[in-house]
């Protein structure tokens, strides 16, 4: 048997749809974003993102109220309709808004134990560099 060639398992990936992926939490979650602005008329919602939301399924998703806002961590440098790719054109775009977010210093997650560094010296067996 021999190994699938390369790029082969994105065209896999391409195959399955959205909503059996992961990403799809980041549609679902702007959906429940869009769904409470009728219960929050006074309030602009704004759905932060990291770069794992930086995908085309999620930029086509409809805006159904101007007031729940996206807010993206690029990770593809994207062709846009400029002359200029996406980092470059931001890059060199005037600030039309500032938003401060309060962030909690307390994280959801539950707190990992700390762990000791490690030295940098590691034996090495022998049988490994007789070969």
């Amino acid at each position: 048997m021999f190994p699938a060639p390369f790029g082969a398992d994105a065209h896999a990936a391409s195959d399955i749809p959205i909503k059996e992926k992961k990403a799809f939490a980041w549609i679902d979650g702007l959906r429940q974003c869009n769904d409470l602005v009728p219960a929050l008329p006074d309030t602009r919602q704004v759905g932060v993102m990291d770069r794992w939301a930086d995908f085309l399924e999620l930029f086509g998703a409809p805006r159904q109220s101007g007031r729940v806002e996206r807010s993206v961590r690029a990770k593809h440098d994207r062709a846009t309709r400029a002359a200029l790719n996406l980092f470059e054109l931001v890059r060199q775009s005037p600030v039309r808004r500032q938003l401060r977010i309060n962030v909690p210093r307390q994280s959801a997650r539950p707190k990992k134990r700390e762990q000791k560094a490690r030295d940098g010296t590691h034996n090495v067996p022998r049988s490994s560099m007789q070969k």
